[in-house]
């Protein structure tokens, strides 16, 4: 196998984020899926929510909390989609939970995204 890799540039390059997460999703027959941010809110989950959803019986995820920008409602929303959701706190005043990271594997191939995407529509994944 031989390993591949593309620069995205969020409002440059002719693919978003979002695209990218959604490919990422729809690698045929998944096996495991987790994802790690460190924000969440309710409109970024529904960027991907029907791509999670067909895949959350493998998936899961890791937000971050008590850092004023993950919400209740994005959280419950990820929740409600059905997949295994941790969420982190550092317990640490100032300091953030802060990974922006995207796995997704199955028995032949794996994929994976960091950079700087939230689940939030801010960051546009």
């Amino acid at each position: 196998m031989v390993a591949t890799k593309e620069l995205v540039l969020q409002g440059i390059s002719a693919r978003s984020h979002c695209d990218e997460v959604k490919e990422l999703l729809k690698l045929p027959d998944i096996e495991r899926v987790a994802i790690s941010v460190a924000f969440v809110n309710e409109n970024g989950v529904d960027l991907i929510a029907e791509e999670l959803r067909a895949v959350s019986e493998c998936t899961t995820v890791y937000g971050g909390i008590n850092n004023g920008v993950t919400t209740r409602q994005g959280l419950e929303r990820l929740f409600g989609l059905g997949l295994n959701l941790f969420v982190v706190d550092t317990g640490a005043p100032g300091v953030t939970y802060h990974p922006k990271l995207y796995f997704a594997r199955n028995a032949n191939q794996a994929r994976f995204i960091a950079g700087s995407a939230n689940l939030t529509l801010g960051s546009e994944l």
